[in-house]
């Protein structure tokens, strides 16, 4: 119950389409697909979306690190098998 008092004291009185999210004490999990669209479509209005240049240089960024992440790992499980291959023939 501390929940939906915390939830209700966020919501604006009764202004645009929130307003029927709260109905006597209780949180209605959707009010409507309708509405649920529209607030969709008003917060990816805010989005600042990155430019062309800034995806394919982080897409190289991204690539890069795989490959290092990924020779790191190779070769520590190239060395710690060697390792334990060493170990158990003895």
């Amino acid at each position: 119950m501390q929940d939906v008092k915390r939830i209700t004291a966020c919501l604006p009185a009764g202004k645009g389409p929130r307003k029927n999210l709260v109905l006597s004490g209780k949180i209605k999990m959707a009010a409507s697909p309708v509405i649920f669209l529209k607030e969709v479509q008003e917060e990816l209005k805010k989005v600042v979306w990155p430019t062309r240049e800034e995806v394919i240089r982080l897409t190289f960024v991204v690539i890069a690190v795989s490959l290092i992440v990924g020779l790191f790992l190779g070769g520590a499980d190239f060395i710690l098998t060697k390792l334990t291959q060493v170990f158990l023939n003895r």
